[in-house]
């Protein structure tokens, strides 16, 4: 499985991948799914936000920075509470990161991405 795991990625480190296979195999269906689910972390999405989105995108931009530990249970407490400060639900964060309504557990997968590229990633929608 693993084998056929990695032929759909190629030259990703071997922690990263063990790391994206354990958050990936609750979500998918068929192998297939694998590369669909790990793109967004492996490859910079193209992603289109209308002027509310951005702006959410600027203020998560500035709590996430904040962050002292970056893993996943702080992460959610970011994004829970900026869903109830902006009226959102997740499909905004993740089409925010993604570009895709839905996909990996959003907190795990920006612990895996790291604060770096998370930043960064936010700071492309300005």
């Amino acid at each position: 499985l693993k084998l056929k795991l990695q032929s759909k990625v190629k030259n990703v480190d071997p922690i990263l991948f063990d790391k994206l296979v354990m958050l990936a195999q609750s979500r998918m269906k068929t192998l297939n799914d694998f590369y669909e689910l790990v793109q967004p972390i492996l490859e910079e999405p193209t992603i289109a936000l209308d002027d509310k989105e951005k702006e959410i995108a600027k203020n998560i931009s500035s709590r996430l920075s904040s962050l002292k530990e970056w893993n996943s249970e702080e992460i959610l407490k970011v994004l829970k509470e900026a869903m109830e400060k902006e009226g959102v639900k997740m499909s905004v964060f993740y089409k925010i990161f993604t570009g895709k309504e839905s996909g990996l557990p959003l907190p795990d997968m920006l612990e895996i991405l790291g604060k770096k590229k998370t930043i960064e990633r936010l700071g492309h929608h300005r």
